[in-house]
């Protein structure tokens, strides 16, 4: 599942600013300037390129910064830490899972909802990596945040599935496939939810 954030930024003039804040505020609209175009090939999903950036030497071929670069360039600014979130799932996309985990760590949140679903795209980056152990504590960070009608049962569904496939605990899996059906009754994947309970149980 992908999740497309935009972030705007409103910069508010004082009538005096030291040279330090100049540089900052011209630093970060400098920033946001520059994710704007990467944004919008990653809303293509042309995850290579929005990561990469374009640096062509055809003057009919506009150059931009992807996301790593935007994050060695403009460093320290709301735009950089917003561009680890994108690269990390860019590189999700890529295949690059070591590498995505790298970038997603970095991100800084105080959202919940961002919270909540940067932890369950590490959690995915694990699970990838076949490391299910790891991305069963990640999905177990995502559920015990604050809770989200769509998010927390979608990582209830995901813990589920790790206990019932990979764990072969189908005692725990018939656990939170049971929290989401007593819970979550407008959950996407509900009518699945059923069924795993059938299967796991017996009970036709």
């Amino acid at each position: 599942m992908r999740f497309f954030i935009t972030l705007s930024f409103i910069f508010f003039a004082a009538p005096i600013f030291s040279q330090k804040e100049n540089l900052a505020v011209t630093n970060e609209a400098a920033a946001n300037e520059a994710i704007f175009l990467a944004e919008s090939y990653f809303r293509e999903d042309s995850f290579e390129l929005a990561f990469n950036g374009r640096d062509s030497r055809s003057p009919s071929i506009p150059n931009f910064l992807g996301f790593k670069d935007i994050i060695e360039q403009y460093k320290d600014t709301k735009a950089a830490n917003l561009a680890y979130r994108y690269a990390g799932v860019c590189l999700l996309n890529m295949g690059a899972y070591t590498e995505a985990i790298g970038y997603l760590s970095n991100f800084q949140t105080k959202d919940p909802f961002l919270q909540i679903t940067n932890d369950g795209l590490i959690g995915d980056a694990y699970a990838e990596l076949n490391d299910f152990q790891t991305a069963l504590k990640y999905y177990t960070q995502a559920i015990n945040g604050e809770k989200d009608e769509m998010l927390t049962p979608y990582f209830l569904y995901k813990i589920g599935l790790l206990m019932e496939i990979h764990f072969k605990d189908l005692k725990k899996a018939k656990k939170y496939y049971q929290k989401i059906s007593n819970n979550y009754p407008t959950f996407a994947e509900r009518q699945n939810i059923e069924a795993d309970l059938i299967r796991i149980t017996g009970d036709y």
